[in-house]
């Protein structure tokens, strides 16, 4: 499976979406071209030890779904927890906690 990550970041959110993480996982390739969107707190999806992150799970239920192997949902997972840590650590240029970041991950099953 070949996956693309990209992401935007709105400096002006609304309030109830400061700090906020909206993946959107798209899989090309199916009958449906498959679309998933989850919303969870950036802390809350960057935290290692949160196993139990509904956002990470949701993903990887859609992917499990889509007939992902578990190993490669386990790298892409991991690859965008990589992502989105680098583009919102502290020495970030371009985010700020109060911001909201949306992250797109484009797969091709």
């Amino acid at each position: 499976m070949k996956h693309k990550l990209s992401h935007e970041i709105d400096n002006y959110p609304e309030s109830d979406d400061a700090g906020t993480l909206r993946v959107t996982a798209k899989i090309f390739g199916q009958d449906d071209n498959s679309t998933f969107t989850t919303l969870s707190l950036a802390k809350d999806f960057l935290d290692d030890e949160n196993e139990e992150c509904k956002s990470k799970e949701d993903l990887n239920y859609f992917l499990l779904e889509a007939g992902i192997t578990e190993d490669v949902i386990y790298n892409a997972i991991l690859e965008l927890i990589v992502y989105v840590d680098e583009v919102t650590c502290p020495e970030s240029i371009e985010y700020s906690p109060g911001c909201a970041f949306e992250s797109s991950v484009g797969s091709c099953s």
